[in-house]
């Protein structure tokens, strides 16, 4: 039971003498009532449930006598209380009725939680903003469904299955419902793509072109038909005016862009070989990069991995060209793409982490975040919360090619919380961690340290999720 860790001292801080003396009637006839059921316990025999119910009448009420005596204490030399070496824990006899317990025992905490707030009313001017809250929390401890207490705390409904969050989580959700409406209304709006003539090098690359489209955001060439074709030019056309209507700028793509998008990686060589001025990647094996300012060739098995790469590459290149931010800044440069791009396409099937001779990369964070319906911020929460916690200013000094897996959950998190918790002050972060440290930049901007802000995300990751 909850309530039996709850000290003695944790329920009678004595704010002031009149709420104190309030309070002790409530707690003493809250102990009694417990007295009650402890009694009705040893009369159907349920001698193990008896004790459990005096232990919590002395977590009220220490020095209790019938208590003390029902579980064979007495008082020392130096007058503490000592157990006698007699008791033995005692045992139920027969089978416990616990919804007749249940009921008899939540009577009584519910006697107890309405009391408690009556009288936390009623002496409201005797107790500081601090020490109603820790009162209230007290009650909250036991009844975390608790109507009353919670709106006196501060919390609102929440969402789909969340009873309460706090205003703060509140926004947040609806911050990120208005992001995902701009992605949806771009997309939308992103006008109609006509086929277009293959040029000469393309005709000769050796690839089968089953699309070829253009649109006022670029061209497209696919070797898996037209409507992937149609699809991609979407997302590049609908990329600079849902990332306008999130930070309120208005970045742009490259004039003359054209994406070339083939099923698997081997096609890729011969089309950097054909295309005029192009060159192959930094990284090998790597699926999709930008070549000649405005390039993008994408190669990768299916359909929607292709899409997902589209729609990443387009927002990397975005918040380089807008921001500053580039694969320096390893945690924001990947951050919010696949945050962005998530909101956009729908998917979260590419990002550039790299293995590295010197980083050993979280096997089970990487299975896990690649799971159907994995939730990362869940995942962020999971690992900010344990019992040894990534360093961000670690995470915060690595490039690319050096984030794990669980440094890729972290600058996801941190985006999102940017993004739904501080959406106004998300574009001024983002143009200076172009230029400084992102821990400078942070606590400068957020008022916060950041070890604070570790445990601040943390618990907003866990709401949120």
């Amino acid at each position: 039971m909850l309530l039996a860790a709850l000290t003695l001292a944790a329920l009678t801080l004595c704010p002031g003498d009149a709420f104190d003396k309030a309070k002790d009637k409530v707690l003493t006839r809250t102990a009694n009532d417990l007295i009650s059921v402890a009694k009705w316990c040893a009369d159907e025999g349920y001698g193990l449930e008896r004790d459990r119910m005096y232990g919590l009448v002395l977590g009220l009420d220490a020095d209790n006598k019938k208590a003390r005596h029902a579980l064979m204490y007495v008082k020392g030399e130096s007058g503490e209380w000592v157990q006698s070496e007699e008791f033995a824990p005692s045992r139920n006899s027969g089978r416990v009725d616990f919804d007749e317990l249940e009921e008899r025992e939540e009577k009584v905490w519910g006697r107890w939680a309405k009391s408690l707030v009556a009288c936390i009313e009623e002496h409201e001017d005797d107790l500081t903003a601090a020490e109603r809250e820790r009162e209230l929390r007290v009650i909250l401890a036991r009844f975390p469904d608790h109507a009353k207490v919670r709106r006196e705390l501060g919390y609102v409904e929440g969402w789909d299955g969340k009873p309460w969050v706090t205003p703060g989580a509140k926004r947040a959700h609806e911050r990120r419902r208005q992001i995902k409406a701009f992605a949806k209304d771009r997309r939308e709006q992103a006008s109609k793509p006509g086929a277009v003539e293959l040029e000469d090098y393309e005709r000769e690359c050796g690839v089968e072109w089953a699309g070829a489209m253009e649109s006022r955001a670029g061209r497209v060439l696919t070797s898996a038909g037209a409507q992937e074709a149609e699809l991609a030019l979407e997302l590049i056309e609908a990329a600079p005016a849902f990332l306008a209507d999130v930070f309120g700028n208005a970045p742009s793509l490259p004039a003359g862009m054209r994406a070339y998008l083939v099923e698997g990686q081997d096609p890729l060589p011969r089309l950097v070989a054909a295309i005029p001025g192009a060159r192959g990647p930094s990284v090998k094996g790597v699926g999709s990069w930008w070549t000649r300012g405005n390039v993008l060739l994408v190669g990768t098995s299916s359909r929607a991995g292709r899409l997902d790469m589209v729609s990443s590459q387009v927002i990397h290149h975005l918040l380089r060209d807008s921001f500053g931010i580039s694969g320096e800044q390893g945690w924001a440069y990947e951050g919010f793409s696949i945050y962005l791009s998530h909101k956009l396409c729908g998917t979260r099937l590419s990002y550039s982490v790299q293995p590295s001779e010197y980083v050993e990369q979280d096997k089970s964070t990487g299975q896990r975040m690649r799971a159907n319906g994995a939730s990362w911020l869940r995942m962020g929460h999971e690992i900010l919360s344990g019992e040894k916690p990534p360093n961000l200013v670690f995470v915060f000094g690595k490039d690319i090619n050096q984030l794990t897996d669980v440094d890729l959950m972290i600058g996801y998190g941190l985006a999102a919380y940017l993004l739904e918790a501080h959406a106004d002050k998300a574009p001024e972060i983002l143009r200076r961690l172009g230029k400084e440290p992102a821990v400078t930049v942070l606590e400068d901007v957020l008022g916060t340290k950041i070890d604070r802000l570790r445990t601040e995300l943390a618990e907003w990751l866990g709401e949120m999720s």
